[in-house]
């Protein structure tokens, strides 16, 4: 291995125990992309046999002029994932080892810069909104809110079925969701953000896009890129850097103006999350009122002064009243 191949004092290894030889791993297929990486779907050998693991790596093409600046833009990508490493690990440092809707991270390889990887769970159905259009594209959702005669609001089918509740697995083998399925999901991404909350970990990021979807219907949090762990010194609040591309649809108000991010602001996110959801994730956050705007002006000005006007994103047809 030459020497500029190393990474060494540049990268630390993360320890025998999550530190995964290069050639255990077989990638198979690209399977996504993020800000700074590619996402390729891989096989990890371990002496208990094959693992389909997801590798999250630095961009193969990035797009750069020269050698130069290629080599200033991975190690930009390389220091994005050594952060968001270091936020996996702190996750799984709870008692607990992590939790149930937060991806878990498997290993990575640290020690070679040229194969610089996260391997993490690997998720079935993949990201939450590809998911949900599909599902929607394909006339595969079933509203379990109907209207029935001489009534003014909706009444649940389980209310008029009692075998309603029993047969939901025949549903979810014929590829069907109902509305007890978008709000199982609300849940579990409820739950996973709590967990974030009590270890101090801001996500920054959270949209279904960034949620991934196991074959049990078993949702993962995910893509920790923009997270931050909040020190002891920093009990109230992260102040964002200048020049870091920031998610503005699914900010909270007063985080878009400040650039202070506090755990509580991470409740509007959840909040924009739920109204994808129950949108199918067909549309971006606040697109139908921008487009209605004319587009006179930059979308960051046209939010802020939307969300300053006291106007909120559309409830959904589908989403209960209760929400």
């Amino acid at each position: 291995m030459d020497e500029e191949d190393k990474v060494g004092f540049d990268c630390k290894a993360i320890g025998e125990k999550l530190e995964i030889e290069p050639n255990a791993l077989t990638i198979i297929q690209a399977i996504g992309n993020g800000y700074f990486s590619d996402v390729h779907m891989g096989m990890l050998s371990l002496p208990t046999g094959n693992v389909p693991v997801a590798v999250k790596r630095p961009q193969m093409e990035t797009g750069a002029m020269n050698a130069a600046e290629s080599a200033a833009i991975l190690e930009r990508q390389i220091q994005a994932l050594r952060e968001e490493l270091s936020i996996f690990a702190d996750l799984q440092s709870s008692s607990t080892g992590g939790h149930e809707n937060v991806l878990k991270l498997l290993g990575a390889i640290t020690t070679i810069r040229a194969e610089f990887s996260l391997l993490t769970e690997y998720c079935e159905c993949g990201s939450m909104d590809r998911f949900l259009q599909k599902k929607w594209e394909n006339d595969n959702f079933e509203d379990e809110l109907v209207f029935e005669a001489n009534e003014n609001e909706p009444v649940w089918k389980i209310q008029r079925d009692s075998k309603w509740g029993e047969d939901f697995r025949t549903r979810r083998e014929n590829g069907l969701i109902t509305t007890s399925d978008l709000l199982w999901f609300a849940l579990q991404i409820a739950r996973a953000m709590q967990f974030l909350a009590t270890m101090k970990v801001m996500h920054r990021d959270l949209a279904v896009r960034n949620v991934l979807l196991k074959l049990d219907f078993t949702l993962k949090v995910a893509d920790f890129g923009l997270s931050r762990k909040l020190k002891e010194s920093e009990n109230a609040y992260y102040v964002g850097k200048e020049g870091t591309a920031l998610p503005i649809r699914y900010i909270a108000p007063e985080s878009l103006k400040s650039r202070r991010f506090e755990i509580t602001s991470e409740y509007w996110s959840f909040g924009v999350v739920v109204w994808e959801l129950f949108t199918f994730a067909e549309q971006q956050p606040y697109s139908v009122e921008f487009d209605k705007d004319g587009n006179n002006v930059q979308f960051y000005d046209f939010l802020t002064e939307h969300l300053s006007s006291g106007h909120r994103l559309s409830i959904p047809n589908n989403m209960p009243q209760q929400m």
